[in-house]
């Protein structure tokens, strides 16, 4: 059986500098709102990402982010992941004698290209005035969701949504969350390694 979560492989910025990622994306520059929150800034990236064709949105990861509370609501991070290996032990994460530690924590040139990627797409769509510089995202490791399991979890909230909410009005969201299913189920095999 497949386990439910898995070592990701990717890149963070401190929210800070996600915000300020967020105005090169949209072309604002560091033009930020003083009452925006950082999960604003996460919605944003959310709904451009939707927005999307699906072969771009391939190289625009689904952004996870770190605590640095157990609630999970001081968002300190925005992790971006690149790749997986499925978790079996910690010892995956934590023990650097581990066959899957290197393969998990050691930064490759695929990794880079894939950053780059990204900011070459965004550079190239938002107007060209501002940029952000690659240095600012750290080649970083984490635990979270499997992508199968991720899947499981937007498939029953959509259930939920087509249930609760068959008004004209939700159906646009309705329809952008079976959308984002497609785009996910698809991309799983863009992101497995190591199987």
């Amino acid at each position: 059986m497949v386990s439910d979560w898995a070592v990701w492989s990717g890149y963070q910025l401190e929210a800070d500098a996600y915000k300020r990622f967020v105005g090169v994306f949209e072309g604002t520059g560091d033009a930020q709102a003083p009452d925006k929150r950082i999960i604003d800034y996460v919605c944003d990236y959310v709904q451009w990402r939707e927005l999307l064709p699906p072969k771009l949105a391939a190289r625009a990861p689904n952004i996870r982010f770190r605590t640095s509370d157990r609630e999970g609501t001081n968002i300190t991070h925005i992790f971006f992941p690149i790749r997986f290996i499925p978790f079996k032990t910690r010892r995956q994460l934590n023990d650097p004698t581990h066959p899957e530690h290197v393969i998990a924590h050691e930064e490759t040139e695929k990794d880079k290209r894939k950053l780059q990627s990204l900011f070459n797409y965004i550079h190239a769509h938002n107007g060209g005035e501002h940029r952000m510089n690659a240095d600012l995202f750290e080649f970083a490791v984490m635990k979270d969701l499997h992508p199968l399991a991720e899947w499981r979890a937007k498939c029953w909230l959509t259930a939920q949504y087509s249930y609760n909410f068959m008004s004209s009005s939700r159906s646009s969201m309705i329809i952008r969350t079976r959308v984002t299913l497609k785009l996910d189920a698809a991309t799983v095999n863009e992101h497995k390694i190591g199987q």
